[in-house]
C-alpha cells in the first residue's frame, strides 16, 4: 500500500525580501521532481508515495524559531495524529523547525509510530533508534547554527547601532536606502516627513488631542511605505501615538548591551525633532494621560511642570465682577541679591557685584530667587501689561491642597485591579465576535490565494500568459490587508482602552505610596501631570483641572469630607483593609466612582 504523504512548505516571514516570496516555488518544484522520481524508480508499492500536489501541500509564510507561532504547521501534526498521513516530505529540516519544541515534537510522533517517515531531498528518517537518534541530532544541529547566527547577528547589529547606524525598519516618515551589504543608511520619506513633523507641532502646541492630531493625520493624506509590493497605506492611530514616545525621532539610537544595560547614541539619520521638543513631548503625553512615570531618576523639576500647565496658552482671566478676559500667563523668574557691606538688594541674571559698592557676591551674600505667574494682558493702547501676579510658592500651596484630596489603600487597589480585569474580559468576549468573522474571511481569502498561486505556477512552467492570474493575486493580497488592518485596529482599540485604564489605575497606586500626610510634596511631582491636565488662574488663587476621571473621584472625596454624618477614621482607618472609607477619602466599592475610573 502507498505511503500516505503530506508536503510541507514554509518561507520565514509574511515581509520577506524577494528570494524569500520565490522560495515557495522553488521548494515546490523540487518537491515536484522528488515525487515524479520516485514514482518512476521505486518499484515497491509499499515504498512508493501517495501524494495530491493540490490537496496535500501545506505552506505558510511564518517563522519557525518561535513554538507556537505556525498554524498550519500544528494543523497537519493534529492530522498526523489522526492517521491520515503516513510521511512528512519536505526540502530541508529546517523547513519543518528551527526550535526545540518542535523537534521533540517530529521525533515522539515518529516515536509513538504516528508517522513511518520523516523525508527531506536527501535523507529518509524511518522510526528506528538509529534514524530517531540521526533526526535527532540534524535537528538540533539546525538549532544551534540559527543560535550561533542569530548571536553573531546581534553582535553585528549592536555594533552598528553603536556607531549610529540604523539597523531596522525605518519608523514612519523615514525611508531605508541602500541595497548593498553593509552598506543602508536612512532618509527623510519625501512624502511623509514634513507631514509627521506637523503632528509632532499639533503634540508640542498643548492645544490639540489625541483625537484632532489622528483626524488631521487622515485629512492630510499620511501614509507609510509598505514592506511587501512597495505601496503605501494610511498609519493606524497606534502607529502615530508610537510616534511620538520614539526616542528615534529625536535622533537617538538605542542599544542594549550583553547584560541588558540600556544605552544609547547619536543617530546618523536625520531627526525630526530637537532633544528638547522630544522631552517637552514626553510631558505633555503624560499630561495627556497616555503615559505615566511611576519611577523616574529624575524627575521633571517642578517649575517646569508648574509652568507646561499654567503657560501654554492663553487663558479667560476672571474678573472681581464675575467678567472674562482674554489673559496669557506668562512665568519670570528673578534673583534678588542683599549686599554683605552696604545692605543694597539688586536683581542680576547673574553673579555679579553690587551696584553701589562693588561688593563681590560671597557666600554670605543672601540670595533670594524670585518666581511668580502673572497675567499679561492688552491695554486699550495696545500695550502689554502684567496684572495679578501670584508667587511661585502659592501656586505650590494651592496644588498640594488640591492633591491632598486624592488617596487609595492596598486592599482599594487590589478591589479595582480585579474589576479592571473583568471589565476587560467581558470587553474581548464583546470584540471576539467581529474577530472571528475577519479571521475566517481571511482563512478564506489565503486558500484562494494558494490556490491562485498554484495555476500560476503551472501556467508559468507551460509558457502560459499568467497576468490575469497575476491581477487576481494582487486583488486578493488588497482584500487581506485590508481585513489585516481591520483586525489590528480591534486590537489597537481594546489595547488602548486598556492601556488607559491600567494607566489611571497606576497613578492611583502611586499615588496612595506618596500622598501621606507626613509626606513632604517633592515625591508627588512626577504624579502632577498624570493627575492634573490645567490650572486655572483667577486674580487672588488658582483652579486645578484634573483629568478625568479623577476630576469626579476628588469632587467626590471633597464631598464626604465635608459631610459630617458620612463618618470614618481619617487616613488610618483608609490604610486598613476596610472597604468603608472615611471623610476625604475615595470609597472604592462605590459603583459609580469603579465606572468612572475604568474603562472611563
Amino acid at each position: 500500500m502507498p505511503l500516505r504523504t503530506a508536503v510541507y512548505i514554509r518561507r520565514s516571514s509574511k515581509d520577506g525580501d524577494d528570494n524569500q516570496i520565490h522560495s515557495i516555488e522553488r521548494q515546490l518544484k523540487d518537491i515536484e521532481k522528488y515525487v515524479e522520481r520516485n514514482k518512476q524508480f521505486e518499484d515497491s508499492s509499499a515504498r512508493r508515495l501517495r501524494v495530491d500536489l493540490e490537496k496535500d501541500v501545506y505552506h505558510e509564510s511564518e517563522t519557525g524559531k518561535i513554538p507556537g507561532k505556525r498554524v498550519v504547521f500544528y494543523e497537519l501534526m493534529e492530522k498526523v495524529k489522526k492517521g491520515k498521513y503516513d510521511v512528512i516530505l519536505c526540502t530541508d529540516l529546517s523547513r519543518l523547525s528551527r526550535n526545540a519544541l518542535d523537534s521533540a515534537l517530529l521525533v515522539q510522533l515518529l516515536e509513538d509510530e504516528h508517522l513511518k517517515e520523516i523525508r527531506t531531498m536527501d535523507h529518509v528518517f524511518k522510526a528506528t533508534p538509529t534514524d530517531k537518534f540521526t533526526l535527532t541530532l540534524f535537528l538540533s544541529v539546525a538549532k544551534f547554527e540559527n543560535d550561533q547566527r542569530a548571536m553573531n547577528t546581534a553582535s553585528g547589529l549592536r555594533s552598528q547601532k553603536k556607531s549610529g547606524k540604523t539597523t531596522h525598519l525605518a519608523p514612519m516618515g523615514y525611508l531605508n536606502k541602500g541595497a548593498k551589504k553593509g552598506d543602508h543608511w536612512v532618509e527623510k520619506d519625501p512624502e511623509a516627513f514634513d507631514k509627521c513633523r506637523h503632528l509632532w507641532d499639533m503634540l508640542l502646541s498643548g492645544d490639540s488631542t489625541f483625537s484632532s492630531i489622528y483626524s488631521h493625520a487622515k485629512r492630510m493624506g499620511l501614509t507609510l511605505l509598505k514592506t511587501t509590493r512597495g505601496e503605501r497605506k494610511a498609519p493606524a492611530n497606534s502607529t502615530i501615538r508610537r510616534m511620538f514616545e520614539n526616542s528615534y525621532y529625536a535622533g537617538v539610537i538605542t542599544h542594549t548591551e550583553l547584560d541588558g544595560e540600556k544605552g544609547t547614541q547619536t543617530g546618523e539619520h536625520p531627526p525630526m525633532v530637537s532633544k528638547e521638543e522630544f522631552d517637552k513631548a514626553q510631558l505633555l503625553l503624560q499630561k495627556m494621560g497616555r503615559k505615566h512615570v511611576k519611577d523616574v531618576k529624575e524627575p521633571p523639576n517642578m517649575v517646569e511642570v508648574i509652568r507646561l500647565l499654567a503657560v501654554s496658552g492663553a487663558y479667560k482671566k476672571h474678573t472681581v465682577d464675575g467678567r472674562e478676559e482674554p489673559a496669557t500667563i506668562i512665568y519670570e523668574e528673578k534673583v534678588r541679591y542683599t549686599c554683605t557691606r552696604c545692605k543694597h538688594r539688586y536683581y542680576s541674571v547673574k553673579s555679579k557685584p553690587c551696584s553701589k559698592c562693588s561688593e563681590p557676591v560671597s557666600k554670605d551674600t543672601k540670595i533670594w530667587t524670585y518666581r511668580a505667574f502673572s497675567h499679561l494682558e492688552i491695554s486699550p493702547e495696545g500695550k502689554d501689561k502684567k496684572r495679578s501676579a501670584m508667587q511661585y510658592k502659592d501656586v505650590i500651596e494651592h496644588v498640594k491642597s488640591e492633591l491632598s484630596c486624592l488617596h487609595i489603600s492596598e486592599a482599594h487597589f487590589q478591589l479595582l485591579r480585579r474589576r479592571m480585569y473583568d471589565l476587560w474580559l467581558k470587553k474581548r468576549v464583546d470584540l471576539s465576535t467581529q474577530r472571528k468573522k475577519i479571521r475566517t474571511l481571511i482563512s478564506k481569502l489565503e486558500g484562494e490565494l494558494a490556490g491562485l498561486e498554484r495555476k500560476k505556477m503551472a501556467e508559468s512552467e507551460k509558457g502560459g500568459d499568467v497576468k490575469g492570474v497575476t491581477l487576481a493575486i494582487n486583488s486578493v493580497n488588497d482584500e487581506i490587508d485590508q481585513l489585516e488592518d481591520q483586525l489590528g485596529e480591534l486590537r489597537d482599540q481594546i489595547a488602548e482602552e486598556f492601556e488607559m485604564s491600567w494607566n489611571r489605575l497606576q497613578v492611583l497606586r502611586d499615588a496612595r505610596k506618596v500622598f501621606g500626610e507626613d509626606t513632604g510634596f517633592e515625591p508627588k511631582k512626577h504624579l502632577i501631570l498624570s493627575l492634573v491636565s490645567n490650572l486655572k488662574f483667577y486674580d487672588k488663587s488658582i483652579e486645578v483641572i484634573w483629568h478625568e476621571p479623577y476630576a469626579r473621584l476628588v469632587k467626590n472625596a471633597k464631598e464626604k469630607a465635608v459631610d459630617k454624618n458620612s463618618g470614618g477614621a481619617g487616613p488610618t482607618a483608609c490604610l486598613s483593609s476596610s472597604l468603608t472609607g472615611s471623610p476625604g477619602w475615595i470609597r472604592t466599592n462605590d459603583p459609580l466612582i469603579n465606572s468612572q475610573l475604568l474603562y472611563h
